[in-house]
């Protein structure tokens, strides 16, 4: 069996698998789960070089990125222009279209 780099334990963890929705440990090597269950399941795992983490209780879920990215603010931050976004009555308004942001992006490269 091969040794994770890390596990992750005392975790409540979300696996969005219906047939077994929720585990506690995880055990995990370079960019590949090798197993997802109770703690003490990921002793065959662990070796000497293995990093552990105490999830203490903590929510652990799968895949989720959030860049968090305003789209009409987006030029703004890249290179210090505005799309096109004014202030006006404490409520923010785009002025310009979505083809002239996206055209923006396009050509940013």
């Amino acid at each position: 069996m091969p040794s994770a780099d890390v596990i992750i334990y005392n975790a409540r963890i979300f696996t969005s698998d219906e047939s077994n929705p929720s585990a506690e440990a995880v055990a995990v090597k370079g960019n590949r789960i090798l197993y997802v269950g109770t703690n003490e399941g990921t002793e065959s795992y662990k070796d000497k070089s293995t990093r552990l983490i105490d999830g203490q209780g903590h929510t652990l879920t799968p895949g989720f990125i959030d860049t968090h990215v305003h789209l009409l603010s987006l030029p703004k931050k890249v290179c210090g222009r505005s799309a096109g976004m004014e202030q006006g009555r404490g409520v923010w308004r785009a002025s310009r279209s979505y083809s002239t942001v996206t055209d923006f992006a396009r050509l940013r490269g």
